[in-house]
């Protein structure tokens, strides 16, 4: 019998199951871009504590990433994603670290040039 309580039942829990498991692996994905993309930037953090060198790293990127990070974060809050609020208060740690540094040194170096006059 195909129009069965029984089968019309299993049918809409094959659905929702299946509903169920699309939402899974599009969160799995969603944890899979956050972990690389935020550890792309704990290199380029250690390599500025271990060299305290931040000559070769654009201000004008980090500024500008550091607010797309933000915008990303504000955005995954407004959509509840967690995947998406996860990595990007970790990835806003380093980001936002590199980009003090190169403002100090910057400070630093204008010092420095001043001084030299």
């Amino acid at each position: 019998m195909p129009n069965s309580p029984f089968s019309i039942t299993f049918t809409i829990f094959a659905i929702i199951f299946l509903q169920m498991e699309q939402i899974f692996w599009i969160e799995v994905v969603g944890y899979i871009a956050a972990t690389l993309t935020t550890a792309s930037q704990f290199p380029q953090a250690y390599k500025v504590i271990k060299t305290n060198d931040t000559r070769s790293i654009s201000l004008t990127m980090y500024l500008v990433f550091m607010l797309g990070v933000l915008c990303w974060l504000a955005y995954g809050a407004l959509i509840q994603s967690n995947p998406m609020i996860i990595a990007n208060v970790i990835t806003i740690a380093p980001v936002f670290y590199i980009f003090v540094m190169k403002c100090k040194h910057l400070r630093r170096d204008m010092r420095d040039s001043r001084s030299l006059r």
